[in-house]
């Protein structure tokens, strides 16, 4: 099945439930293991809030640690003032993330984790500090 069958099976049915966007943004996290970084970007592209959900959890994974980190940046610097706090979140992750691979921008991942630092949301600023100290150890 291809990554644009698996979306639309996916998303049938009431979009609205935020179970059921976090159903989806899992299992699509799951299909985006197996898929090429251009496949990955293709996606992206697609308007649907638990594809985007998916997609901001998979650039903090692991996973896309092969990605561009330029093209990871750009596409995070997008969700850093997101209204979600869980996509906040999960900027977090992937700039803890990026800063810390191989000849990676950390100076961009500390501007961005800054930034996140002084959010209004608690949750995003505590985790935002410690992964800046995070960053800091291990540079």
């Amino acid at each position: 099945m291809s990554v644009e069958e698996h979306i639309a099976a996916l998303l049938d049915g009431d979009r609205g439930a935020r179970a059921l966007r976090d159903r989806v943004a899992k299992a699509l996290d799951q299909c985006l293991v197996h898929v090429a970084e251009a496949q990955f970007w293709q996606v992206w592209t697609r308007p649907e809030p638990a594809i985007r959900d998916a997609c901001l959890q998979h650039l903090g994974s692991g996973y896309a640690r092969s990605f561009a980190a330029a093209r990871r940046r750009t596409a995070l610097a997008a969700h850093v003032r997101d209204p979600d706090q869980r996509r906040r979140l999960s900027c977090i992750r992937a700039y803890e993330q990026l800063g810390r691979l191989p000849n990676a921008d950390v100076d961009a991942a500390r501007e961005a984790l800054e930034a996140l630092s002084s959010d209004p949301d608690e949750t995003v600023r505590t985790r935002a500090e410690t992964a800046l100290r995070s960053l800091a150890n291990s540079t």
